[in-house]
């Protein structure tokens, strides 16, 4: 029976089995991003002015003392849909003629 579902749905039976070996670290792995969220969340608010992946990173670095990968920073801020509200300019121009 399971080799006909795994069919159906096209996974192959060992990733079917691996994937439910794995359950329990998925869950680990969702916990921990929950509570590096929070500090993330924290160092967003810090000052009462919103951040970017940047300025979160050097907010944690220096006043609460934890160091994130920046990566890590920026998966964490779009798995929980957190948006930096400033946004500037790009620095090409659309009209300009090539060389």
């Amino acid at each position: 029976m399971t080799t006909y579902l795994c069919e159906c749905i096209g996974v192959s039976k060992s990733g079917y089995y691996n994937y439910l070996k794995n359950e329990n670290k998925r869950i680990e792995r969702d916990n921990k991003d929950q509570k590096d969220f929070e500090l993330i969340l924290k160092a967003y608010k810090f000052k009462k002015r919103k951040k970017g992946a940047r300025q979160i990173k050097m907010v944690l670095d220096n006043e609460f003392n934890v160091h994130f990968n920046l990566k890590k920073i920026r998966r964490l801020m779009k798995k929980f849909n957190l948006n930096c509200p400033i946004h500037y300019k790009s620095s090409i121009c659309i009209h300009q003629k090539p060389y």
